[in-house]
């Protein structure tokens, strides 16, 4: 009963997020998205590996827990 549990809660978040926010963006810039995330364990679940796979979505590659995630950040100090 608990993996059925599990599994429920999994497409339901394939269906409620990633069908809701991800797909309109990916439609919108069309075939070459290219998603930068952090690499961490929530955003590299196999439901979410598998969800961009289907809708042929590339990831950048992106070292683990890089302390330094997204160079642009440090743009605004600069400025």
């Amino acid at each position: 009963p608990c993996l059925s549990t599990w599994n429920r809660e999994c497409s339901g978040y394939r269906d409620g997020i990633l069908d809701a926010h991800v797909h309109p963006y990916s439609g919108a810039i069309g075939d070459d998205i290219l998603l930068q995330d952090d690499n961490s364990r929530p955003h590299r679940a196999r439901i979410v590996d598998d969800y961009f796979q289907q809708e042929t979505i590339q990831r950048m590659e992106w070292p683990g827990r890089l302390p330094d995630m997204n160079p642009n950040e440090h743009v605004w100090n600069a400025l």
